[in-house]
């Protein structure tokens, strides 16, 4: 047995003395080039467990028991496949991961115990992509032909919580976006696009060629099956995350904030004037014309705003304007599709900040 580990920027290529005098060659990567690969995207960033190809007339055959690459999207995928000689590649297990970024990582690794005795392999990996606490763990135990290496049985599968059976679903959803890994099965097909074990000289495809084939084989999959198509839908914000983009820069938070189910509201100070403050929000928000409602035909379909200034004390008629009182006070209200804000600013003559006090309303979660 033969404990390794493989990180980002890392590679290494060992040829170990395993039981019964076998022999096997592991090749660990995560980097975006390396041997004789091409030069990927920095974001594309893969690690490999074990692979064995050999060359025979041209024809390619043999294993890769563990790949896991970042997808552009921010999502990673996890892979086994196996070519016979005369044949095509095709999936052993296909992991969709879950991992609630909007773009690759970076980080990547794979800790891994190997061992082959009899042409029996027997691998267990570890695989991290956020931190320590969600790594996904991977036990496999299978049967290659001594001279092809092609995998042709499989003794047993482990994926975190689940073991599927050889003629079980074998494509697994893996969400990482909770405390801790959460494994789920699909009934569906693997998908037609796989990626081709290695070129005829036996060397494993770029990492761009591959996260190039997988992204058609995630399309596939979401076009085939509402379950992959639904667990890989951009999840709506929560309120307190999605009013972060209508703070106003470095304002100060103070008492309790609160946040409901898609409802939040907070309070903020900053030293800056309230007419800054007012027109950051104008900006930041779309805000047009001056005090008054807006639904204008530039406006789009279902938006309304309203911009009310309650800074001064009545005047002797509606058309003129009173006396400035001793606060200053601006209500200002944005309604989309998405969303409903409303943002109250205030100061008094005698204070030296500025009161920010925000509502936000999710209109579109479920």
């Amino acid at each position: 047995m033969l404990p390794m580990w493989a990180e980002e920027g890392s590679m290494a290529m060992m040829r170990c003395s395993f039981a019964g005098s076998a022999l096997a060659a592991c090749l660990c990567v995560a980097a975006p080039s390396f041997g004789q690969e091409k030069a990927a995207p920095s974001a594309l960033v893969g690690v490999t467990g074990k692979f064995r190809a050999t060359v025979t007339g041209g024809d390619v055959s043999g294993f890769c028991d563990a790949a896991v690459l970042w997808l552009p999207d921010g999502n990673a995928v996890c892979y086994a496949i196996t070519k016979a000689p005369k044949e095509k590649e095709r999936y052993l297990y296909l992991l969709v991961i879950r991992t609630g970024l909007s773009k690759p990582g970076g980080g990547l690794g794979m800790s891994f115990e190997t061992e082959s005795a009899e042409n029996v392999q027997h691998d267990r990996f570890e695989i991290k992509l956020l931190d320590n606490a969600r790594r996904v763990k991977i036990a496999y135990r299978f049967k290659t032909d001594p001279k092809t290496f092609a995998v042709h049985s499989e003794e047993s599968l482990v994926i975190g919580d689940l073991t599927p059976k050889p003629e079980g679903p074998r494509v697994i959803l893996i969400d990482l976006m909770g405390n801790k890994p959460s494994y789920k099965a699909v009934k569906t097909a693997f998908p037609d696009p796989v990626p081709e074990l290695a070129d005829r000289q036996g060397k494993q495809l770029s990492i761009e060629e591959r996260v190039r084939v997988l992204s058609r084989a995630i399309r596939e999959l979401e076009e085939n099956s509402p379950t992959v198509k639904g667990f890989l839908a951009p999840k709506p914000k929560g309120a307190k995350e999605a009013v972060r983009d209508f703070v106003y820069p470095d304002a100060k938070n103070f008492e309790e904030d609160r946040e409901g189910p898609h409802i939040y509201h907070a309070k903020y100070t900053t030293p800056d004037k309230p007419e800054k403050v007012v027109e950051w929000y104008r900006d930041k928000a779309g805000l047009v014309g001056g005090e008054g409602i807006a639904f204008a035909r530039h406006l789009e379909e279902g938006e309304a705003s309203s911009v009310l200034d309650d800074s001064r004390r009545p005047g002797k008629t509606e058309r003129h304007r009173g006396d400035a009182r001793a606060v200053s006070i601006v209500i200002l209200t944005k309604k989309t599709k998405i969303y409903l804000l409303n943002v109250v600013v205030s100061r008094a003559k005698d204070e030296d900040v500025t009161h920010l006090a925000l509502t936000y309303l999710g209109l579109n979660e479920k």
